[in-house]
């Protein structure tokens, strides 16, 4: 009798074991397949996190470095973050991840100098599918010799028309830390939506648009840069950091 209990117990605890064992490997699954760690995977609506640790450290599956005499891992907002000291620096991230229909892209920034006192602008991401202004989510801050110091959060829709988000980033200084949010809904006619966010506040929400992307052009990026998101450096020399990227795929409200 007691023999039986005991076998029954390593039997139970056998198959516990082993359920777990098959919920971490579908969880390592759901991870990779989503480019979102563990740790983060709870959150269905999160498409892509990288916590910019490192080269590899919780690196999201397909991340690309390039241009690494310009691209350092350094202390940031949230442990470690990408140091893009010049233009040559570039992360860059598959595009069948990004949601172009309805998203959001947030992340954590940092500028050595306060905007509109470096040279040039400052291209923070692109995702170009077409060209630089065609079927492409771009966000970009101005340099003295271009357009000042203003945060620009630009959409181009199938058609090359650009719609426009435009914010003073006067009060910023050097080093602080700033969350930003882009958000997006597209194929509405008439219903179609874009909306900037800072430190999880509203700066604009341009409703009641016609934003129409070319779903051809997404599936099957006509040139090679289409096929990725780009975190640019930019410039003569980029002087910022980035921490806490993320990719949703729902247009989140941070009010």
């Amino acid at each position: 009798m007691v023999t039986a209990q005991k076998n029954t117990q390593r039997m139970g605890a056998t198959l516990v074991w082993a359920a777990l064992g098959i919920l971490v490997s579908v969880a390592a699954v759901r991870a990779d397949q989503s480019y979102v760690s563990a740790i983060e995977a709870a959150d269905k609506t999160l498409v892509l996190f990288d916590p910019m640790e490192g080269p590899a450290k919780d690196a999201p599956a397909a991340r690309e470095l390039f241009g690494q005499q310009d691209l350092r891992f350094v202390p940031g907002k949230f442990g470690d973050c990408a140091y893009f000291a010049g233009q040559r620096a570039c992360i860059r991230y598959p595009s069948s991840i990004l949601p172009y229909q309805q998203g959001t892209i947030e992340l954590w920034i940092s500028f050595d100098e306060a905007p509109g006192q470096f040279t040039r602008q400052r291209n923070i991401f692109i995702w170009p599918i077409k060209a630089w202004h065609d079927n492409s989510i771009e966000l970009l801050v101005g340099g003295s010799k271009d357009w000042g110091r203003h945060l620009l959060y630009k959409v181009c829709d199938e058609n090359a028309k650009r719609f426009y988000i435009i914010t003073s980033l006067a009060s910023w200084k050097p080093g602080q830390w700033h969350q930003i949010a882009v958000t997006w809904r597209t194929g509405l006619p008439g219903k179609s939506f874009m909306a900037l966010y800072i430190d999880q506040k509203l700066v604009q929400r341009l409703a009641d648009q016609t934003i129409l992307m070319d779903p051809d052009a997404i599936r099957h990026p006509p040139f090679p840069q289409g096929h990725w998101l780009w975190l640019h450096g930019g410039g003569t020399q980029a002087g910022f950091k980035i921490d806490e990227f993320k990719i949703y795929n729902t247009a989140r409200d941070y009010n």
